[in-house]
């Protein structure tokens, strides 16, 4: 339930902020075969690499699904990403495939087809059409580090919550869940035991969450759950 929490809080940024359809709800039941992204090619088909950078109308233009050749994968919006894999195998008739697993997103096995710039990955279920596209530079909004709180700074892990934090002395933050499947870049600023975090949910728009928080020693209460610092 607590690895839910943070996906969640992250798909809400996204509906919130870039009204995101939902993407794959089942997975087909296929082992994997390799774990290579070069091409795959049969009698009859042959599948397109899938490396590089990609936007979709069907889903979300302020979405960027990133492929890289080692197999990882990436959902960027902002100062978010979201981790994933993928890697090419076979469906049950034969065909070559990829296997991506990249949350609500995409979530299944795809056929991929490319035109040019165009890239088509169809599913049993669902077909979305790409276009190649290069992720901006995110420029995070300017941080007051004279608002920080010395006694918070550090690294900041939970039994409690789902949710991880590394606030550092320039006034940057970090949060992540705890096995690492996705982080939000941020800035911070304190004030009288309440702290307030600033991310990107987009290329221009911003977003917070505001917790209030306590610090004694190597422990900490953040939003009323119990962390410890990690070293």
């Amino acid at each position: 339930m607590k690895k839910l929490s943070f996906i969640i809080f992250l798909l809400i940024i996204t509906l919130t902020f870039c009204s995101c359809q939902s993407g794959e709800a089942t997975k087909s039941e296929q082992p994997p075969t390799t774990k290579t992204t070069t091409e795959v090619q049969n009698k009859d088909n042959k599948l397109a690499s899938i490396v590089g950078t990609w936007v979709s109308n069907d889903i979300d233009n302020d979405l960027y699904f990133i492929f890289e050749e080692n197999g990882d994968a990436f959902v960027k919006y902002g100062s978010c990403t979201i981790y994933g894999e993928y890697f090419d195998t076979e469906d049950d008739n034969g065909n070559p495939v990829y296997d991506i697993d990249l949350g609500e997103f995409l979530y299944n096995e795809y056929s991929a087809k490319m035109d040019g710039e165009k890239l088509v990955l169809k599913s049993p279920t669902n077909e979305y059409k790409f276009r190649k596209a290069e992720f901006y530079d995110v420029v995070l909004p300017q941080s007051d580090s004279s608002k920080i709180d010395e006694k918070l700074l550090g690294n900041w892990g939970s039994q409690d919550n789902f949710e991880c934090y590394e606030f550092r002395a320039d006034g940057t933050a970090t949060v992540t869940d705890m096995y690492n499947m996705a982080t939000i870049e941020c800035v911070y600023e304190c004030d009288n035991g309440t702290v307030v975090l600033t991310y990107l949910a987009t290329e221009t728009q911003t977003g917070t969450k505001k917790y209030e928080y306590s610090v004694d020693g190597n422990k900490a209460v953040i939003d009323k759950y119990n962390y410890e610092k990690v070293e």
